[in-house]
């Protein structure tokens, strides 16, 4: 046994310096690309999550106005803003004549919703989220057409 030990460390056989170079290189450009992808994918994980969350919210809102269009009409709501629960009046961004806008915060999200009258009983309902209630960085948009109750 101890003979055994004695040959390993004095045998002179091994990798020279430039063996042990040439596979540190190869392991490199091997892996290389592999971690520049996963760093790359970590990124796209994370503007997929933000955009998600906000689709999730303007869909639960349009959901909401889904509901006020089978129990309210339009006229009623357009009077009586307060049937629109947590929702604010607003003039501000609100683009076509005859339309009502409202303003909601949802946490970590900023709601602006537009209803602009079509042919009666049609209004196209927008909804759009924010990450601020600058509205600089529009992370979420959805359109449809409903039917408001008579």
């Amino acid at each position: 046994m101890k003979r055994k030990i004695v040959h390993l460390v004095t045998s002179k056989s091994g990798f020279t310096l430039i063996e042990v170079m040439a596979s540190i290189v190869l392991l490199a450009l091997i892996v290389g690309p592999f971690l520049t992808m996963f760093v790359q994918s970590s990124k796209t994980n994370q503007i997929t999550n933000k955009v998600d969350d906000a689709t999730f919210v303007a869909n639960s809102e349009m959901e909401f106005f889904y509901n006020q269009s089978t129990s309210s009409s339009i006229s009623q709501i357009s009077t009586n803003p307060g049937l629109v629960t947590g929702y604010t009046p607003t003039v501000q961004n609100c683009s076509s004549t005859g339309s009502l806008c409202y303003t909601k915060t949802n946490g970590t999200h900023y709601v602006f919703v537009q209803l602009t009258p079509k042919q009666t009983p049609l209004e196209d309902v927008t909804v759009k989220v924010y990450k601020t209630a600058a509205m600089n960085q529009l992370q979420a948009q959805m359109e449809t057409v409903y039917s408001w109750k008579n």
